[in-house]
Parts: structure tokens; C-alpha cells; sequence
């Protein structure tokens, strides 16, 4: 039987790097096989799935790679699913982005909806096709990726480090999803730590070399990576040394409290107590509030009811600036600087350490996670398991007396999980922190816990799965939203469109106050009569001008002065947002469906799909601007609204949040281009369209 895919002695470097990232690899996967791909973060993984798929830039390349026989039919080959789903889900809707595949290879509308409810069948998403996908769980949302990769009927299916981000029944669900590929003939490739979880449906398990090279995987060598790091932190000084010097204390105290408000959602009260030093698990399904609580302990938001002391006071984000850090679940949005030294030494810096303390400080942290050889390297340009070991480097610099970890573990090897244990334990015992980390599945558990909280997933009982033809479906009907509950607009998109356009245009042509206050009335007659939600609008355009209305002010009074820069930067502040307002406005009141339509006839279809894309990924570029300050503000950032009356902070508001907001933003669209380019965007001058649910 001939494999569906070769690879003799390949080698890549990616452009203007010296040294190959992948080295010397061989081998052949075959129809209906499973394939689990493993290896120490950093080695290559990500970048060989991404080879097969073709889409690596033009490197340096030895060695030979074939797929499907060596064609590349399009359609016909590989479907990817990396490790982030959202930005993997390029349109609003449920059912219009599992047709932007087709949409890309140009299937006649007619033939789409038994294809994209097909692709939904195969794994077992029961949704309606209008389900809007922001309101997907994250396991649901990673099906629709699945889905949206088999609605083009590959041969082969590539997973990076699909279990990472998925609770139990997700899991579940995605092995049966494999199964059923395995019985179609498909081939799956799977680039995955958690092995254990796969051993029921892998027929092969190699594994990726640090050096180069891959070779058929040992059942040792997990606990040979385990015994290496904990060699190499006991030489370290970081082997469990309690100390009985310190004197345990309550810092974190929990009093009825209720995350959700909402009778769907709601949940027991929580009641516990933290004493420093100890390490709280928190256990609970995707969507049971891990995340929410999390927040709520760093002050970033506010439970239902209940109250959360934190040192004996009442939690705000100003009162735990410097004594509480927290390590969010993508650890791209916390780095900034050039350098990995200087990532994690930010912290430190803030809480005055300095010379050789900070330096040692830095060397340890960095040498104790086995990335000491990164610390002259961008943060930026690392794998994702290297960036989140960075990130906690960076939060443990600035020695907090609590820590928040929000699934600390994802996407990290056997040694790099047993680096993070043991480094936590020795922090925790020598400087009594106190640590609260979140997680999907209890077995992560390993009697490293003090105590621990079980959420449950209110949600979940509410959607009750089923069973149909052995994959667990959800129950439809379950999002109440239809695309036919949006208030009927009083003009089509193509007019809104128009309407929008000429106001963002007159905005940039306003000179005087007056102007801009007849545009700003003509905008918000278009909220009230156009949005469904005008406070809901309204609440979120307040929000966007206030921040870039501070943060254009505040360079104006760096660059010309005080009374001066403020005035001129608040009329070009003013005008700025009269030129993005009627951009929110669109995209709030618009059908997407419609508004790609609507582009599409008097723009080429790349330029139609960056427009509509940027219009969708706004809001999610915001919500992650607010979480970069938030992150900073933790980190010791002066970022708080009082800092402004400070100027020697000034800075920190161009450091620390609109440099990380262009990185981030940057690296943004490379994801959104990245997955459009995966679902053969771009591959014909002409696009069909989804007709619609």
C-alpha cells in the first residue's frame, strides 16, 4: 500500500536563520492510520505539521517531503487544526465558517449545505447553523475547526496539541471524532504530550528528537524525562526543602460567593480558605467559570454575590499591584520585551530588585525551567510551550505572595510539567506563596494539591448530550439566537455600508468641534435606531474612545506640552473615534453573511475578506487590549487611571501597553492570515459564497 505521506531526511530553516529547526526527518504514515508525534517543546512539532501543510515560507530545505503520493491535490490533502480555535474561526457564524473552505474552492452555493452539515455530522455538532461561534464552548469551537477542515474532504487530518485546552467530555468526544476517521480511511497525525489519553486509538508513536531526527517512542521515556529534570533542579538547589521559619496565615478567603448570576448558570456558593504556602486546585469543565474566578481573585472583575478577601481586605486590582502575579492561559499576550532576560527581569525591576539580585534571580528562574539558553532570544519568536514557561518565569520574578495559574500545564512536555512542580514547590516552601491553579481534568491532580474546588458546569446540565450512532451530540435548538432575531435594519448593508463610509470620511475631514458634534449626534441616532442592543453599543464605544482618547492625549502632552498637547490630542482623539465609531456600528447592526456579499462586488475577494475579518476580530482585539493592561497593571505596570496624574508613569503607558497592543495585533492578523491561507484562501481570483442558514 502506498503512504499517503513520505518525508526522507527532511530538513527546514526558516528564512535567515542559521540553524534548521527541523533536522534529519523520516517517516511514512498510511491510510487509516493514527499517528502520535511527540517531543520536548521547542524540537519542531508545530512547524513539521505545518510543513505537510504547506505552509511554511521559503526556507532552507534538505531531504525530500511527499504528500498524497507526492500531489498536492487541492482540497484533496491535509486539513490543520492548530491550538488556538478562535482565531481559526474566520466568519460569524456557525455555518458560514465551515463553508469558507468551499467558498475558497469555489463550490456552487446549492451543493454547500450537505456538505457543511455532513462535516458537522462526522463530529457530532449539533448546532444550528446560525449559532453564532463566539457563543461555542471552547471544546465546541475546536469541533467546528475539525469540522471546517473535513467539509473539504482531506485524506489526512493534523492535530497540534488537540487535548491542551479540552475538559473530559471534550476529550471523549474528539477520540470518537478520531475513530470515526480512522474507520474512514483517513490517515491522523497528532502532535500531543498527554499520550495516555490517546493509547486507545494510535497505531504508531514516535518521537521527536531535541537534536533532530524521530524514532519509535519507548514506554521509559516519560519517566526519563521526569528523573532528568528532577537531576537537574536538585543540582540546582531546587530539590523540596521546607521551611518551617515562616508562619502560615490566611491570604485568601472565600464567603458565598456566586460567579453567575443567572439561574442557568447558577452554582453552590463557594466557601474556602487559603493559607500561605498552600497550593488550591480548581477543577471544572469547559465553561464552569475556572477563568471567571480566576479573575475575580486578581480584582479584574466582580462575582454575583459573596465576598473575596484577599491579605484580610477586600480584593481591587490597585490594593494586589505588586503582591498578586497571574499567568493567563495564552501566555502571548503578557510578553513585550526584546529579549527573554528582559521579559522576565520586567518584574523584578518593579519590585526593586536590581544589580546582581535581579540578575541572579533571573538566571535561576530561567535555568530552574530549562530555558536558560533562550534568555537572549525574542519571546516572541518561541514555541507556545516555551512562551508560557517564559511567562511564568516572568510572573515569579517579582516574588508575589500569590500566584494565579490558569491552566499551567497546557502544551507543556513530561519534564517541563515536572520543572513547573518542583519550582512552585520550592517557592511555595521557601517563601510561603500561596498558588491557585486551574484545570480541566482532576487526574492532573498527582497529590501536589492542598485543596481542592470542584466547579461544575452549570451549563453543561442545562445541555444534556445524547447519543446518535456512537458520538455524544449536543441537544439543538440549545442557542436561543437565530440569525433571524436581529431587528430587521432599515437599510441593507450595502447602503449601511455606504452610510458608514461617508461618516468615517467626514469625520477625517472635521476641523472644528462643531462639526465633529453634528457627527457625533448623526451616530448615535444610527445606535438607537439601528442596534438591538443600543446600550450594550453604546457601553462598548465608550469604553474603545476612552482608551484611545487617553492614550492619543497622552502622547500629545508628551510631545508638545501640557495645556497645548491636551487640547489638540483631545479634538484628534475626538475626530479618531468619530472615524472608527461608524466601523462598530456596521458591524454590530450588519448581517456578516450579507456584508461579504456586499463587498465582494465592487472589491477583489482577498480585499472583501480583509475587511470583513477586521471588522469581526475588533472586539477581540480590544478584549485583549484590556487584558494586556490588566496583565501589566499585576506585573507592576503603572497603567491605573490615577497613574496619569503622575508623568514620570507617562512611559509605561507606551511600554507597557501600546507597544505589547501592536506586537499583539501584529501577531493577530499572522493568525488570522495563517488560517485563511489553511482553509485555501486565496487559491482562485473568484469566491463563492455561503447562501446562508
Amino acid at each position: 500500500m502506498q503512504p499517503l505521506v513520505v518525508l526522507d531526511n527532511f530538513s527546514y530553516a526558516y528564512p535567515g536563520a542559521g540553524e534548521f529547526v527541523l533536522r534529519d526527518i523520516s517517516l511514512q504514515i498510511f491510510s487509516g492510520q493514527c499517528v502520535l508525534l511527540q517531543g520536548p517543546i521547542g524540537c519542531g512539532k508545530t512547524t513539521l505539521l505545518m510543513a505537510l501543510r504547506g505552509l511554511l515560507p521559503v526556507g532552507r530545505t534538505r531531504g525530500t517531503i511527499q504528500v498524497y503520493g507526492g500531489r498536492r491535490t487541492t482540497g484533496k490533502t491535509c486539513g490543520l487544526v492548530l491550538q488556538r480555535p478562535g482565531t481559526q474561526l474566520l466568519s460569524a457564524t456557525l455555518g458560514a465558517d465551515i463553508a469558507f473552505g468551499l467558498e475558497n474552492l469555489c463550490i456552487a452555493p446549492e451543493k454547500m449545505a450537505p456538505l457543511v452539515r455532513g462535516a458537522l455530522a462526522q463530529v457530532g455538532l449539533d448546532r444550528p447553523l446560525a449559532s453564532p461561534v463566539e457563543q461555542l464552548s471552547m471544546g465546541q469551537q475546536y469541533r467546528a475547526c475539525v469540522a471546517g477542515q473535513l467539509v473539504r474532504e482531506p485524506e489526512i487530518i493534523l492535530l497540534d496539541e488537540p487535548m491542551a485546552q479540552l475538559d473530559p467530555i471534550g476529550q471523549k468526544q474528539l477520540l470518537e471524532i478520531i475513530s470515526q476517521l480512522r474507520e474512514q480511511g483517513k490517515a491522523v497525525l497528532i502532535c500531543e504530550h498527554q499520550e495516555a489519553m490517546l493509547a486507545k486509538v494510535i497505531d504508531a508513536h514516535w518521537q521527536m528528537g531535541a537534536e533532530g531526527g524521530v524514532t519509535c517512542a519507548s514506554p521509559f521515556m516519560k519517566r526519563v524525562e521526569r528523573d532528568k529534570a528532577r537531576t537537574v533542579l536538585a543540582r540546582s538547589g531546587l530539590s523540596s526543602t521546607k521551611s518551617d521559619g515562616h508562619e502560615r496565615q490566611v491570604v485568601l478567603k472565600l464567603s458565598d460567593v456566586r460567579l453567575f448570576a443567572s439561574a442557568e448558570q447558577q452554582q453552590p456558593a463557594l466557601n474556602l480558605e487559603i493559607a500561605s504556602g498552600e497550593r488550591l486546585l480548581v477543577v471544572g469543565p469547559n465553561g464552569s467559570g475556572k477563568t471567571t474566578l480566576m479573575r475575580c481573585l486578581a480584582g479584574l472583575a466582580q462575582p454575583a454575590s459573596g465576598d473575596i478577601h484577599l491579605f484580610g481586605v477586600v480584593v481591587s486590582l490597585r490594593s494586589l499591584r505588586g503582591r498578586l502575579a497571574m499567568l493567563y492561559q495564552d501566555p502571548k499576550k503578557q510578553l513585550f520585551e526584546t529579549t527573554v532576560f528582559d521579559e522576565v527581569a520586567f518584574s523584578g525591576r518593579r519590585r526593586s530588585l536590581e544589580g546582581k539580585v535581579l540578575e541572579d534571580r533571573v538566571v535561576f528562574l530561567l535555568e530552574a525551567l530549562g530555558i536558560a539558553h533562550l534568555q537572549q532570544r525574542s519571546p516572541h519568536l518561541l514555541s507556545y510551550g516555551q512562551k508560557h514557561l517564559v511567562g511564568l518565569a516572568a510572573v515569579l520574578a517579582g516574588e508575589p505572595e500569590i500566584l494565579l495559574l490558569d491552566d499551567p500545564f497546557a502544551g507543556l512536555d513530561a519534564g517541563s510539567i515536572e520543572r513547573v512542580k518542583l519550582l512552585i514547590t520550592r517557592e511555595c516552601e521557601a517563601r510561603n506563596l500561596a498558588v491557585v491553579w486551574t484545570a480541566h481534568d482532576p487526574a492532573v491532580l498527582d497529590n501536589w494539591a492542598d485543596q481542592v474546588c470542584f466547579l461544575q458546569g452549570a451549563a453543561a446540565k442545562k445541555q444534556e448530550p445524547r447519543e446518535k450512532n456512537g458520538l455524544t451530540l449536543q441537544r439543538p435548538g440549545d442557542f436561543p439566537w437565530q440569525e433571524g432575531d436581529r431587528a430587521k435594519p432599515l437599510f441593507s448593508s450595502g447602503y449601511l455600508l455606504a452610510l458608514c463610509t461617508l461618516l468615517s470620511c467626514a469625520a477625517f475631514a472635521a476641523r472644528n468641534p462643531s462639526v465633529l458634534a453634528g457627527l457625533s449626534a448623526v451616530n448615535l441616532g444610527l445606535v438607537f435606531l439601528l442596534a438591538a442592543s443600543p446600550r450594550k453599543l453604546l457601553k462598548k464605544s465608550c469604553i474603545f474612545f476612552l482608551w484611545q482618547g487617553v492614550l492619543v492625549v497622552l502622547l500629545y502632552m508628551l510631545r508638545f506640552g501640557g495645556g497645548q498637547g491636551a487640547q489638540a490630542g483631545a479634538l484628534m482623539a475626538w475626530r479618531l473615534f468619530l472615524a472608527f465609531w461608524p466601523g462598530l456600528i456596521f458591524m454590530a447592526c450588519s448581517n456578516p453573511r450579507e456584508t461579504a456579499r456586499v463587498m465582494g462586488k465592487f472589491l477583489t475577494p482577498r480585499l472583501a475578506f480583509v475587511f470583513t475579518v477586521c471588522l469581526r476580530f475588533i472586539p477581540m482585539l480590544l478584549s485583549e487590549m484590556r487584558e494586556i493592561r490588566e496583565i501589566q497593571v499585576l506585573r507592576g505596570a503603572r497603567l491605573l487611571i490615577q497613574d496619569l496624574l503622575h508623568p514620570r508613569y507617562w512611559s509605561d503607558w507606551l511600554n507597557c501597553l501600546l507597544l505589547p497592543t501592536l506586537v499583539r495585533t501584529l501577531a493577530l492578523a499572522d493568525e488570522i492570515a495563517l488560517a485563511a491561507k489553511n482553509r485555501e484562501f486565496g487559491l482562485y481570483s473568484k469566491r463563492t459564497y455561503w447562501p446562508g442558514e
